[in-house]
C-alpha cells in the first residue's frame, strides 16, 4: 500500500466520526499534522506541541504498516494517545492502565484486537 499524508487524513477524518473517538473531543484533522515515514523501528507516532505550525503531529511508518488494517490500527493507537493531550504533563505518552481501558473501548467497538493497538 503506497502511503500518503492524505490517505491518513482521510482515515482519521473517518475514525475521528465513529464512538468512541466521537466522545473524545479529539482535535479535527486540518489541526493535525500527517507525515509519512519510513521507519523500520515503529509503527507510528503521536506528538504533542512540537513548537511547529501544528500542536499535533501523528507518523505512520510505511516501513512497518504496508496494509490498511495494519494503518487502521496503528492510526487508532496513535489517537487514543491523542484523547490524553489535554492532561498536564506528558499523559499523552504513557501506555498506563487508562490508555489500556480505551484500547479495549476501541478493539471492541470497531472490532480490533485491543492487544494489537
Amino acid at each position: 500500500m503506497k502511503l500518503s499524508p492524505e490517505i491518513v487524513r482521510n482515515l482519521y477524518s473517518s475514525l475521528y466520526c465513529c464512538y468512541p473517538f466521537s466522545k473524545w473531543d479529539l482535535p479535527l484533522p486540518e489541526e493535525i499534522d500527517f507525515q509519512i515515514t519510513y521507519d523500520p523501528d515503529v509503527m507510528g507516532t503521536y506528538l504533542y506541541d512540537t513548537g511547529d505550525d501544528f500542536e499535533h503531529t501523528i507518523t505512520i511508518s510505511s516501513a512497518r504498516c504496508g496494509h490498511l488494517m495494519t494503518v487502521i490500527t496503528t492510526l487508532s493507537h496513535e489517537m487514543v494517545h491523542m484523547s490524553f493531550y489535554r492532561r498536564k504533563g506528558d499523559k499523552w505518552a504513557q501506555h498506563g492502565k487508562e490508555f489500556r481501558k480505551r484500547c479495549h473501548m476501541v478493539g471492541l467497538e470497531l472490532g480490533f484486537d485491543p492487544l494489537e493497538l
